[in-house]
């Protein structure tokens, strides 16, 4: 797949490398700055929602500061071949006070919900395209009531505690989920994909209409997914960036403004990772481990 990205890519910038460098050039390079602080933020919220699901996961009152330093410290960790060495980080950041197994119970839930709902994300944008608006939004009520189902009713911690029981050693018990944290994961959601949306509004502004970036980051977001199952790659690079532009070619974007956008994405939310990390560096230095 790797090979296969590249050689893709690499033809792609061949032929479009005039179109990538008349965008580039007339560009306004200050709406990066402001999309980096929705960014930013967006990418922070997804440790919020991390600590509520990690909350919910333990059963444990940990420590808001203390629980989400390892986590966004792993987030720079994943950039090396091989994106588990952020999860073995975290898990051996808390391995004093924490199961191993529950720090990738809680990561595959936080998995399991993202993808859910790029899920639901990606497919009312390619029903929008293949039916129109009135039927992928009838569609999209539809997998938003089911996704409410999935996260009121616990449904996907049964399916990482299935998933995971054959990782834990015969000592480590299971802990009930007493403590319900499906308010504050939903809520966190919600603003996580808000400044995501933003960002892309912010860096994408008076180049396309709103509707039109809400797609692209939509695409951006089913590339995002693509790298992710490539494990052995840092951030699944490449692979991330060739989808997003095949995406693009289908929906009928120039190939060479979807190059540059997919280099500028993948600028934006390395620079968001290395902020968010840097930020916790400074104020969470004391507190690196979950109670």
């Amino acid at each position: 797949m790797l090979a296969s990205s590249s050689i893709w890519l690499a033809s792609v910038l061949w032929k479009n490398i005039q179109q990538i460098k008349t965008a580039s050039s007339s560009f306004p390079y200050w709406q990066f700055l402001g999309a980096t602080f929705f960014s930013t933020l967006a990418l922070f919220m997804a440790s919020v929602t991390y600590y509520f699901i990690f909350k919910e996961t333990t059963n444990k009152a940990s420590s808001f500061s203390r629980c989400i330093t390892p986590y966004l410290y792993s987030q720079i960790v994943r950039y090396l071949p091989g994106k588990v060495w952020g999860i073995i980080y975290q898990a051996k950041q808390v391995e004093d006070h924490i199961s191993a197994h529950l720090v990738w119970e809680t990561n595959l839930a936080q998995f399991i919900l993202g993808t859910a709902a790029s899920g639901i994300a990606i497919t009312w944008v390619f029903f929008q395209k293949l039916l129109g608006p009135w039927p992928a939004g009838l569609l999209l009520a539809i997998l938003l009531l089911a996704y409410f189902i999935l996260l009121k009713n616990n449904i996907y911690h049964a399916i990482t505690r299935y998933i995971t029981k054959h990782f834990k050693k015969d000592n480590q018990n299971t802990s009930p989920l007493q403590s319900d944290q499906s308010s504050a994961i939903l809520a966190s959601l919600l603003a996580e994909w808000g400044f995501y949306f933003f960002a892309w509004i912010i860096l994408l502004q008076n180049l396309h209409p709103i509707d039109e970036i809400v797609i692209i980051s939509i695409l951006y977001v089913a590339s995002w997914i693509i790298g992710f199952v490539v494990i052995v790659l840092p951030s699944g690079i490449l692979v991330r960036e060739s989808t997003f532009v095949g995406l693009g070619m289908i929906f009928g974007y120039d190939p060479g403004m979807m190059t540059f956008y997919a280099i500028l994405g993948r600028l934006l939310f390395s620079v968001s990772d290395i902020i968010n990390t840097l930020l916790a560096y400074a104020f969470f230095k004391k507190n690196q481990a979950c109670p």
